[in-house]
């Protein structure tokens, strides 16, 4: 079918999933206030993308389990290591707005994405 070894099509596709994931969150996160509520669902999904990969991995590549728990780890390390890079960046670009309103205040943001109204303590 193709020359590129089953690991880089396997963990190269899971890479681009969660990136083109991480990306459709973001948009979501701008038009509707799922956070806190839906971020269980954010997390099974992406848990779910891994889970698939190694899943298909241990399918296809011989080893037992020893194999099959390599490549969860693997998927975890792929997806997990993007979607934590993406949050990180989310939050210095967050950081560095709030410097720049010169407010640390978080409860704006929080109103504003409906989360916080204005009676909560």
């Amino acid at each position: 079918m193709t020359d590129i070894p089953l690991d880089i099509r396997i963990y190269g596709t899971l890479a681009i999933t969660v990136l083109l994931y991480a990306v459709l969150l973001r948009s979501v996160h701008r038009v509707l206030p799922i956070e806190p509520d839906y971020t269980w669902l954010e997390v099974v999904i992406g848990v779910s993308f891994c889970l698939a990969a190694a899943a298909y991995r241990g399918r296809h590549v011989p080893g037992g389990w020893e194999a099959y728990e390599a490549g969860v780890w693997l998927a975890f390390l792929v997806g997990g290591g993007i979607m934590s890079t993406w949050e990180i960046g989310r939050s210095i670009i967050h950081l560095r707005e709030v410097r720049l309103r010169g407010s640390l205040s978080t409860t704006a943001l929080a109103e504003k994405r409906g989360v916080r109204s204005e009676g909560d303590d």
